[in-house]
């Protein structure tokens, strides 16, 4: 979320015009979109919370928008996992 930020920000500094519609972030972690997403969702651990109050002031701030996808429809997956020799 920090470099999607980040990168909007340089670009619009650079004088590109931007949509004003929220970047669309597609996770297959459940887990993961409804903490984010979800107001009266609960985080027990100190670092989620840490990572995941970022994460809920840009959506809150709708500069992200945050789905789930299956994981068999999820194209970037094959690349996020360990491959064997």
């Amino acid at each position: 979320i920090e470099a999607i930020t980040h990168l909007r920000f340089k670009l619009r500094m650079f004088g590109i015009p931007l949509e004003e519609e929220p970047a669309h972030v597609i996770c297959d972690n459940e887990s993961v979109v409804k903490n984010s997403t979800l107001i009266e969702s609960t985080l027990n651990k100190k670092h989620n919370s840490i990572a995941y109050h970022y994460v809920r002031w840009n959506v809150a701030a709708e500069a992200v928008k945050i789905s789930w996808i299956q994981s068999e429809e999820n194209l970037a997956d094959p690349l996020t996992k360990h491959l064997s020799h």
